[in-house]
């Protein structure tokens, strides 16, 4: 998920030309490759800041694990697939998993 993916490294992995791989996706699935990429780049995000410790996680952390570099345009993609800003995710998830945790009680 981290590493660099362009449309030219996709289309020679499929071996089709780029043109080909794009009306292959939107056939398929109803848009291009690299928005493909990012949507799965956005969901693994979205999984890792449900799973995470807010007190050890960082939103950063997880956006460049996911391969994501630009934090604000990661933040409103997020927003925009998700419907929560992913501190709320990574917040909310921790706070639900402290009122669970009998050790702090």
């Amino acid at each position: 998920m981290a590493e660099r993916i362009r449309l030219r490294d996709l289309s020679a992995a499929a071996g089709v030309s780029a043109r080909t791989l794009g009306y292959l996706f939107l056939n398929t699935y109803g848009t291009t490759p690299m928005a493909f990429v990012k949507q799965e780049r956005l969901k693994e995000a979205h999984r890792l800041l449900e799973q995470a410790d807010a007190s050890t996680a960082t939103v950063a952390g997880i956006a460049r694990r996911c391969g994501f570099s630009h934090m604000g345009q990661f933040s409103l993609d997020y927003k925009r697939s998700i419907g929560e800003s992913p501190s709320q995710t990574l917040n909310r998830t921790s706070r639900r998993a402290q009122k669970y945790d009998c050790s702090t009680a």
